[in-house]
């Protein structure tokens, strides 16, 4: 639809004399135009003058606005290049680190659009982007960050999510503070047994410790139940001795800790060690020795024999064989049980059948004592093994009952082989007496008789070992301390008396702490990194300045570091870029032995959670732009205004225009150019000898040439079509005739900059090693050229505000100047509903162009409208100004409908979706097609109006507006930082009544 030229000024003449009134104080405050006066008639004749004057204003046509607006330099904003950064990456085998240098190119890989009928081709050259600042790419991965708050003791990992996302400060974890005891044999745990550590300390602490012992197998750190009514040292506040018994699980293995290869057990600290906790008084070990309390029940023989015969102890079983005889031997081994030096054993006898003690050698003959022997190999022989007899027995064990026998096992106890089986063997032999004897002749006086069987064998249902003893006290063998992610070796402090060591510090951050890792040394030149913040953890641009302290690992410590950081401390994305130190020196810490760079929060900063998408090391600004290096715009005539266009077309900021002015030999150029600064000249010389030839003189870019004198090298530019002016003569110089002219320029932009991720990966520039190239961001920033009804309606806009803020509405008015791209801006006022607003902050709402329901601004716009506004505004408000995202009211309407044909109800239905979504569109709805104001609401009879003007449509029943799941009135109320949006729809085609 036609849009009417807006009204340049529509002040009649008794508004422009209120105006003059109001204005007076400040500029003659002297004067009293009082009634009747020379003044007051004076001013009524401006007034009336200035009213005239803008009813002529507004008369002029659209084409002579436009006109009027290019003189005074008011011209169609230019198109703006997309911007993104670029990850790099070096090949594997890269032998050094590479410069990458300022205008490297990259290409986009976009997929062919498919054709759409009627419409032009897309444009076919490719999508180039290149950097914007040369960077050093390094051979060096980013293998460690985490981050540490010290107030409360915990730290969160993030190494593994360093492209996947991580919240800073956040599931924080708490900081391990451990004591590992390592002994080559004690610790060898398994089965029931008890640890008891005894200490000796050297301080008395000032607050107990809550320490979780544990002990490694193959399954990780398993507990040990800790007694605490054997805790005699209180939680290490004073000498005494701590029990730890292992009851069951899996047995001990041994692990290489730190270079030591060794059995485990480990003091885990649950207590936190806050920063507050430096200094103050923490347990101090002096001696420390251990001791082994084992237990260990229902362990059955490794194997056993009869004299020669094998036994299977699995089933009943007879220890003498079926007929026991003097000198029969029953062998039994158990390497677990016999290899415990000193420790109490006891064997638990089961019987299915008692055995019976017989000794008759002759009738009539005293029966000789029936004796046992225990015996065990001692590496040499056989020794006695002082078995002490059973319950209620004097006599010793004779297989008679169950029972248990116990003994103390010898320290000599030795392995050796019985009938070829290498093991710990006891042996049981009969020494005298039997188990009775079978029917036998006997001889009596009155002749030969049979003698009845008194044979009582005894049978074994099972036989069970178990042992506990106590070791003597031990010194380790091994000691380590686990603090601030790093082990240190205490060994010998624990080997050798009154050397005292501390298991247990604080970290050595004070405040909330950034720490980054990488596996090799950084090269001395500027290394750069991306950091993505999620748009609902970001900060609002330009909020304060950055809060971190950043410093690296150096042979004298923490040595600051000078960085410059755009995140401003993880607020919002951006790059994050230092100089590599020369003295960058690995250090212990997490992650192992790494070059470490940490960012420490100011004191008096909080340590706030950030969502951070991903960091991605060797990334660089690039945007989307061809460069021209001194293309040749033409040769002077001579003529005023001059006008010259470049090749391609729209130009980006900074290009640069030089004329050649001079030519010959020597250096008599030198008087034609005094008083021109000198980074405004270029010589070119003689290859051979050096000598000056010719000299080009930069000239400046100005918005319009009115305050330019007749002697100032100034130019106008419209960088939408690419058109570069020259003075008049009077306002501007003019090249002298026969003079050539050159620029150099970038030109691109638009939206179509704004590729999505992962598309730009073509490498197009010519640096040794470089392997490859992508985008983990989707491009942003990216618009095309203002339209010209915009222009018609901004450019007066300038005219008033004068490139300057006072107000809020120029503060609106700028911020649409700010990029192509802003559709709507708002300025909050001191106190807003958003929460955003506050004193002494300039707030702007911004809403960019898009298709979108919900259109919000890139973080790149975002940033080019803080920097435009920043240098605009009051300078004590220059560094608190901010830009947010906009508020929208999604409008929904429900509606029954009867359309006019019930077989065109799908077709109908889908139409009026689309007409109520495109009228409800923030940017390019509302009645006249402009879109949505700020606080414009809509209004139930504009949708009856929209539903019955489509085609299709025989009456509607009902009509109402939905808001937030509610149905509301004839408006919906809209509050003056938000804006109108399409929201769901609940529409009904019924047929009509016949």
């Amino acid at each position: 639809m036609t849009v009417p030229p807006p009204l340049l000024d529509a002040r009649d003449q008794a508004q422009m004399l209120d105006d003059l009134r109001r204005m007076l104080p400040g500029y003659v405050p002297e004067l009293d135009p009082a009634g009747g006066s020379a003044a007051l008639t004076l001013m009524r004749v401006f007034a009336r003058y200035s009213a005239s004057l803008g009813v002529g204003l507004n008369r002029l046509p659209a084409r002579q606005q436009l006109a009027f607006l290019d003189t005074v330099g008011t011209h169609l904003l230019p198109a703006r290049a997309a911007r993104v950064p670029l990850v790099f990456s070096l090949l594997d085998t890269s032998p050094q680190d590479v410069t990458l240098p300022a205008g490297s190119q990259a290409a986009a890989v976009l997929p062919p659009p498919l054709p759409v009928p009627g419409a032009a081709p897309p444009p076919a050259d490719p999508m180039i982007f290149a950097t914007e600042s040369t960077i050093t790419l390094t051979r060096s991965r980013l293998v460690a960050m985490y981050t540490i708050d010290p107030a409360t003791d915990t730290y969160t990992d993030h190494s593994a999510q360093l492209t996947t996302g991580f919240n800073t400060f956040d599931a924080a974890r708490q900081t391990e503070h451990a004591v590992y005891f390592g002994h080559d044999h004690l610790f060898a745990l398994a089965g029931d047994i008890t640890v008891l550590l005894l200490f000796t300390l050297g301080n008395a602490p000032d607050r107990a410790l809550d320490v979780a012992w544990e002990y490694l197998a193959d399954a990780g750190w398993l507990p040990l139940e800790r007694d605490e009514m054997e805790d005699t040292t209180l939680g290490l506040m004073q000498d005494g001795q701590v029990s730890l018994r292992r009851a069951c699980g899996p047995n001990a293995k041994q692990e290489t800790i730190f270079g030591h290869k060794t059995f485990w057990i480990r003091g885990r600290l649950r207590t936190p060690l806050p920063s507050s906790t430096i200094g103050s008084a923490l347990p101090v070990i002096n001696d420390i020795v251990a001791r082994l309390n084992f237990r260990k029940a229902c362990l059955a023989p490794d194997a056993a024999f009869t004299d020669g015969a094998s036994l299977d102890v699995s089933k009943d079983f007879t220890p003498f064989g079926s007929q026991p005889q003097r000198f029969t031997t029953f062998h039994v081994a158990s390497k677990e049980v016999f290899q415990r030096q000193g420790a109490r054993v006891s064997m638990e006898f089961t019987l299915s059948v008692p055995g019976g003690k017989g000794g008759v050698i002759a009738s009539g003959a005293t029966p000789p004592a029936f004796q046992l022997a225990w015996e065990y190999f001692d590496g040499t022989r056989w020794a006695t093994l002082d078995v002490e007899p059973a319950a209620g027995s004097t006599k010793g064990y004779a297989f008679e009952t169950n029972d248990t026998v116990s003994f103390r096992c010898p320290a000599d106890w030795s392995e050796t082989s019985v009938n070829g089986t290498k093991n710990f063997w006891m042996r049981i032999r009969i020494i005298t007496g039997d188990y009775g004897h079978p029917i036998r002749a006997a001889v009596t006086g009155t002749g030969s008789t049979l003698e009845a069987s008194t044979l009582k064998v005894p049978v074994v249902q099972s036989l069970r070992f178990a042992y506990a003893y106590v070791t003597d006290p031990a010194a380790l063998d091994h000691c380590l301390v686990y603090n601030d992610f790093v082990f240190t070796d205490h060994t010998d402090d624990c080997r050798w008396p009154d050397r005292s060591f501390s298991p247990f510090r604080a970290v050595a951050d004070t405040q909330p702490t950034m720490h980054l890792g990488f596996d090799r040394a950084l090269p001395t030149g500027l290394v750069s990194l991306y950091a993505d913040i999620a748009p609902e953890s970001e900060g609002t641009e330009g909020s304060n300045a950055a809060p971190f302290v950043w410093e690296y690992a150096s042979p004298r410590g923490w040595t600051e570091l000078g960085v410059r950081d755009e995140t401003e401390g993880l607020r919002r994305s951006g790059m994050i870029q230092f100089v590599g130190p020369p003295d960058l020196t690995a250090r212990l810490g997490l992650g192992g032995p790494l070059c470490r760079v940490r960012a420490r929060l100011k004191r008096g900063e909080g340590s706030v959670s950030s969502a951070v998408n991903g960091v991605w090391l060797n990334s660089v600004w690039a945007s989307q732009r061809s460069t021209a290096d001194r293309e040749r715009l033409g040769t002077s005539d001579g003529n005023p205004g001059q006008t010259f266009a470049t090749t391609r077309s729209p130009l980006l900021e900074s290009e640069m225009v030089e004329v050649q002015e001079w030519t010959g030999r020597g250096e008599r150029w030198r008087l034609w150019f005094d008083g021109v600064p000198e980074n405004a000249l270029r010589v070119e010389r003689d290859t051979a000898t050096g000598e000056p030839t010719a000299v080009w003189v930069r000239w400046m870019s100005q918005p319009h040439l009115y305050r330019s004198s007749s002697t100032d090298r100034h130019y106008t530019v419209e960088r939408a079509t690419g058109a570069v002016r020259f003075g008049d003569g009077t306002n501007g110089a003019i090249p002298s005739a026969g003079r050539p002219i050159v620029v150099s320029y970038s030109s691109g932009g638009g939206v179509r900059g704004n590729v999505p991720p992962a598309r730009i990966t073509e490498v197009r520039a010519a640096v040794a090693y470089l392997q490859r190239v992508t985008n983990p961001i989707a491009a942003s920033g990216g618009a095309d050229v203002e339209v010209v009804a915009d222009v018609l309606e901004r450019g007066p806009q300038h005219l008033r505000n004068r490139d300057r803020a006072v107000a809020p509405l120029d503060v609106e008015w700028l911020a649409r100047e700010a990029s192509p791209a802003v559709a709507r801006a708002r300025c909050l006022p001191i106190t807003g509903p958003m929460g955003h607003a506050e004193r002494g902050w300039i707030t702007v709402v911004i809403v960019p162009f898009g298709i979108e329901p919900m259109p919000s601004p890139s973080p790149q716009l975002r940033r080019d409208v803080v920097r435009h506004l920043a240098v605009r505004v009051p300078a004590t408000a220059a560094s608190r100004v901010r830009v947010v995202a906009a508020q929208f009211v999604a409008v929904g309407v429900r509606a029954e409908i009867v359309p006019i044909e019930s077989g065109a109800a799908a077709a109908l239905e889908d139409a009026l979706r689309r007409a109520l979504n495109n009228f409800l569109h923030p940017i390019t709805g509302g009645p006249r097609g402009e879109g949505w104001d700020f606080g414009e609401t809509v209004h139930l009879s504009q949708i009856a109006a929209l539903i019955e003007g489509t085609n299709g449509v025989d009456y509607a029943r009902e009509l109402s507006l939905v808001c937030g799941g509610a149905l509301q009135g004839d408006t919906v109320p809209v509050g003056h930082d938000a804006l109108i949006t399409f929201g769901d729809h609940e529409l009904r085609l019924t047929v009509g009544a016949l």
